[in-house]
């Protein structure tokens, strides 16, 4: 899925104010600079109007898999969060969101704070930390999407996308060394593995 421009129906997905719902800042141009951010809840209707209906065999589970950054409103705190999976049928993953969703470590935000107010670029923390967190075009990418991609069949399958066992590969991972340890890993809870055997 790739932006058509700011103009066609892709680009009526961006969103403009990241404190805003969605539905009140439709229309509104979005602004210039910054990183395009899009409606996970929108691109997911806009997919399903292209599809157009029948497309869908009854019981089958769609997943889109995006480089756009997808994010959906939160009421709870009142602004946009990126979100490497929005859980639906179809579904949708983001690798950009993989990558700058689930936050780095407190301690490669500290060095490059550190080295922001130094006059340095960071690179070198960056450098530093590359380890700890999925960058752009990462060989781990895939095994990271896989885990998605199970959060997705299980939120089909089940109506609940997300574990609270942190070595789960279902567990809703809000930091990178969670996506890398348990979403990656493909590994299922004890809980879930007899679930989805159940479903055999």
């Amino acid at each position: 899925m790739r932006p058509d421009g700011a103009g066609g129906a892709l680009g009526a997905c961006r969103v403009t104010d990241v404190k805003r719902p969605f539905w009140r800042q439709r229309g509104e141009a979005p602004r210039d600079g910054g990183v395009a951010l899009y409606d996970g809840h929108e691109l997911l209707r806009l997919a399903l109007a292209v599809a157009g209906p029948g497309a869908s065999p009854r019981g089958a589970l769609h997943v889109m898999v995006t480089d756009l950054l997808v994010g959906t409103y939160d009421d709870a705190d009142a602004r946009y969060h990126a979100r490497p999976v929005v859980a639906s049928n179809p579904s949708l993953l983001s690798t950009a969101s993989a990558v700058w969703g689930p936050a780095r470590s407190r301690r490669y935000y500290g060095e490059a704070m550190a080295a922001r107010a130094s006059g340095g670029d960071g690179a070198a923390v960056e450098a530093a930390h590359a380890a700890e967190h999925l960058v752009e075009g990462d060989e781990r990418m895939a095994a990271a999407i896989r885990g998605y991609a199970m959060q997705a069949a299980m939120y089909a399958l089940t109506g609940e996308a997300f574990c609270d066992d942190d070595s789960c590969c279902l567990h809703d991972a809000h930091w990178q060394s969670g996506v890398l340890s348990a979403v990656a890993s493909g590994q299922l809870c004890a809980a879930h593995g007899a679930a989805i055997g159940g479903l055999t």
